[in-house]
């Protein structure tokens, strides 16, 4: 095995890692799940990368516009940060975009892509089984945090790997065909106790397109899961009622905070979006700095007195991924972001739709783009833990059309 190879190997492996166990570790539930994984696979993915750029020979990945794009975005949230913003608010974004560009400018194969893909899922499951349990055997988890924040982020996160597992019923192997079942089964039921109504609405979206663009028998059993989705959502939800009753599910202190407020969750969201244009409208082209919209958004509830009530207990950032980093990184800020979505995405997903691309491709797109609606109403894309397994599929589908060019077959 020559150096190049031992790179690669090295490289899929710590990506393997980061996928599957940042989700699980980054945001522990328990004390023992406190580990180091997303640094250390990021450290050592990137550190393969730079060194297989020199060694043994000089080797420089071939640069295109979208690259160029990216490294604006980059520079800009850099600058913000070191300028008026926080740099720990930062760090995420700048992360990802440096994960991007490794990933997109590493020759993975297809198995190798869909190896990582399994691994996503697996720790995916893994997620999704914690929510699980804790919905069924703790009473007061109302709704499921999992090993990430809320129920908001679970369903946001789990938006993303449904059309991934889908994409696997349609797979040459049959041990591939039953993994892709169970995780279906075990991701939708995850989905379904979440009870947020985004995230229901995109995976079904996403299931229902995934299976108009490949298969559309597939709409058959896409119909059969909602059934027992709604039967699941019905039969448990009316025995949380008898425990709501109770008050089981929350503290005291946040049913009497919630008792206060005056607004639901479409009326709070409404509000911080009102309040987050207001800071826009004043600093348009710089914003008022990635990370400050929460210490802002304090201060004012602080100086304000009933203005707490008109957001839901917790409510401390935008709830929506576009519109913060519009009033943070300012105008410039949101159309690098854009930018970098558009010239990394839409080439590929429309290659894709007019040649019917393979079952993984279409997993990835559909993933991706019920990943990207979710993203109005939470802020995904700015969490490690719910971005991470996102910019990692984003850099896989530029890697499968690469290898599509170059002659290479997908099952």
């Amino acid at each position: 095995m020559n150096s190049a190879k031992i790179f690669k190997t090295g490289q899929l492996i710590s990506i393997s890692l980061l996928v599957a166990l940042t989700p699980l570790t980054y945001w522990p539930m328990q004390n023992w799940l406190n580990l180091p994984v997303y640094e250390l696979s990021f450290g050592l993915c990137v550190s393969l990368f730079l060194v297989n750029l020199i060694f043994p020979k000089l080797n420089l990945p071939q640069l295109a516009v979208r690259d160029g794009i990216l490294l604006l975005f980059f520079l800009w949230l850099g600058y913000n940060a070191l300028t008026i913003g926080v740099s720990g608010a930062a760090a995420p974004l700048l992360q990802m975009a440096v994960l991007l560009f490794v990933l997109a400018h590493t020759d993975f194969s297809t198995k190798q892509v869909e190896l990582i893909v399994v691994s996503m899922l697996v720790g995916g499951t893994a997620l999704a089984l914690t929510g699980i349990y804790q919905h069924l055997y703790e009473p007061w988890h109302r709704l499921i945090p999992a090993t990430l924040g809320n129920a908001n982020l679970v369903s946001g996160f789990l938006t993303l790997l449904i059309p991934l597992s889908f994409s696997f019923w349609l797979h040459e192997g049959k041990n591939y065909r039953v993994f892709g079942v169970i995780t279906t089964t075990i991701l939708t039921l995850a989905m379904a106790f979440t009870y947020t109504r985004a995230g229901w609405l995109t995976a079904f979206v996403a299931m229902v397109g995934f299976a108009l663009t490949k298969n559309k028998k597939l709409l058959i059993f896409v119909v059969l899961y909602l059934l027992i989705f709604g039967l699941t959502v019905q039969g448990v939800g009316s025995r949380l009622a008898q425990f709501s009753q109770a008050k089981a599910f929350l503290p005291v202190a946040q049913n009497q905070t919630k008792q206060a407020n005056e607004v639901n969750s479409v009326q709070s969201r409404v509000n911080l979006w009102r309040f987050a244009l207001h800071d826009f409208s004043r600093y348009p082209l710089t914003g008022i700095g990635i990370g400050n919209y929460r210490t802002r958004l304090t201060a004012y509830m602080q100086q304000n007195s009933g203005a707490a009530k008109k957001f839901l207990f917790g409510a401390e950032d935008v709830h929506n991924a576009y519109l913060d980093i519009l009033v943070e990184a300012g105008l410039p800020g949101l159309l690098l972001l854009l930018g970098v979505l558009l010239l990394w995405l839409v080439p590929g997903a429309c290659e894709i739709l007019t040649q019917r691309g393979s079952p993984l491709q279409l997993g990835l797109l559909w993933g991706m783009l019920a990943y990207l609606a979710h993203n109005f109403t939470n802020i995904l894309l700015l969490w490690v833990p719910t971005s991470c397994d996102f910019w990692v599929v984003l850099a896989l589908l530029s890697v499968l059309r690469l290898e599509i060019k170059s002659g290479g077959v997908l099952s």
